[in-house]
């Protein structure tokens, strides 16, 4: 299922957030408390576009982006998207808009 983010999610996300980029090895060094500083970032600047992946009632992963004006109209930005590495992203997404 993928639902609206609620303030208490970004308990449960921000671990997710900080293993994935502890694995990446691309040189960024996130604490558990860092990341729940960004998330709450997104969270208080647009908090309609962050949504939350969830299997049987667990967060497993997130969407999240900003929304800003263009010359052309508006554009997300700073999008990010993550999900726990033992979760399969194609049956995640099959199973979360089977129903839409």
């Amino acid at each position: 299922m993928i639902r609206n983010v609620k303030l208490e999610d970004i308990y449960e996300l921000a671990p997710i957030y900080k293993e994935l980029y502890d694995d990446a090895d691309i040189g960024e060094f996130w604490t558990v408390e860092n990341a729940q500083k960004l998330l709450k970032y997104f969270y208080d600047r647009q908090k309609d576009l962050f949504f939350v992946a969830e299997e049987e009632g667990v967060a497993v992963g997130a969407v999240m982006s900003n929304l800003k004006p263009w010359f052309d109209g508006y554009r997300l930005n700073d999008t990010e998207i993550f999900v726990l590495k033992n979760i399969n992203i194609s049956t995640l997404l099959k199973n979360c808009t089977k129903n839409i």
